[in-house]
């Protein structure tokens, strides 16, 4: 988990090449580094997440709150699912009852 500080990106470039050959996923932590760029890509694009806060000490507040980022499909449920108590994102609707996200994790 690369964490940007005071606007100075990480080497991105190296943490990406590490992680592929290793097979790791890259949690890319923002929350000092809103806005800032390496190598002409935006702080937030060169991992698997994105992690940003939203808390009013950090480069961009509204108060509290914090925000994930991913572009990946499976990455957001499993993160959605996590932060919903278990259970998936419906998008139309309530799902009551059913936690399939502990299957997945311990199953």
């Amino acid at each position: 988990m690369p964490v940007h500080m005071l606007g100075n990106p990480c080497a991105m470039k190296r943490v990406k090449g590490v992680a592929e050959k290793s097979k790791l996923a890259v949690i890319e932590g923002c929350v000092r580094g809103c806005g800032g760029s390496y190598r002409g890509r935006k702080l937030g694009s060169w991992s698997d997440i994105a992690a940003f806060s939203f808390n009013i000490f950090k480069t961009i507040t509204a108060g509290d709150g914090s925000a994930l980022t991913t572009s990946k499909a499976h990455l957001h449920r499993h993160a959605f699912t996590f932060h919903d108590q278990g259970h998936r994102p419906l998008h139309h609707g309530v799902e009551i009852g059913s936690r399939p996200f502990w299957v997945l994790i311990f199953g």
